[in-house]
């Protein structure tokens, strides 16, 4: 796994960027115990801290992360780079998911404001984040409409992605558009119907990109499953 920090990103798996961005509360800030739980289970997971995301940085890799770039007026970031991927690294990463790899990409309810190119990147696999902050009235944490809890979906397959999880709450989850096409739309390029969820893992030939917009979900997993989660 490569998790991208060379695009102004609000998140780092490294101890002492996050302490820096966040001094008072790292956890804030930081996947350290996700790349953590990740290692012990014979996982590579390397921070990408300098240069562009290029067929050759991602070469030997089965996922790739871009974790909330952002321009330092909203958020605390790593404060390398700039949160805009260059049309080099669009290409790139779009060819990366189509030869089979995985795309984790973190965006926020209020996209619009963060002043990077993540629609341009997502609408490549037919995803658009919506400025939109999603609010529930019934299914909701402590009676805080922005904190949503999630409906758990059934098992598919052989494998349970949800083992010993009994429950998840998305704290302001946002919404995407996601235009669901088959290989002969694209072929044709019809446009096919369009519909909005608050996440997406969705496959692209044999790989998947997965959108997420709430940042501190109980769980959220990617695969290279060919099928779309809801």
């Amino acid at each position: 796994m490569l998790f991208d920090e060379a695009h102004s990103e609000a998140w780092s798996i490294r101890a002492e960027t996050v302490a820096e961005m966040n001094p008072r509360n790292p956890g804030d800030a930081g996947y350290l115990k996700a790349a953590a739980a990740l290692r012990e289970h014979g996982m590579r997971v390397d921070p990408h801290t300098s240069g562009q995301l290029t067929a050759l940085a991602l070469a030997d890799r089965d996922v790739v992360v871009v974790a909330h770039p952002s321009d330092g007026t909203w958020e605390r970031v790593t404060g390398i780079g700039t949160a805009v991927l260059s049309a080099q690294e669009i290409d790139a990463l779009e060819s990366f998911v189509r030869d089979g790899g995985g795309l984790v990409v973190l965006a926020e309810c209020e996209q619009d404001k963060y002043g990077n190119n993540l629609v341009g990147l997502l609408e490549r696999f037919g995803v658009r984040p919506m400025n939109v902050t999603v609010q529930d009235t019934s299914q909701n944490h402590k009676d805080v409409v922005t904190w949503v809890r999630a409906t758990l979906p059934r098992q598919r397959g052989k494998a349970d992605l949800l083992a010993r999880v009994s429950g998840a709450c998305f704290y302001r989850s946002g919404v995407l558009s996601i235009t669901i096409r088959t290989p002969r739309c694209w072929r044709k390029r019809r446009r096919p119907p369009t519909r909005r969820i608050s996440h997406s893992r969705l496959p692209c030939s044999s790989g998947s990109a997965a959108s997420w917009f709430s940042l501190t979900p109980i769980c959220s997993v990617t695969t290279r499953s060919a099928t779309t989660t809801t």
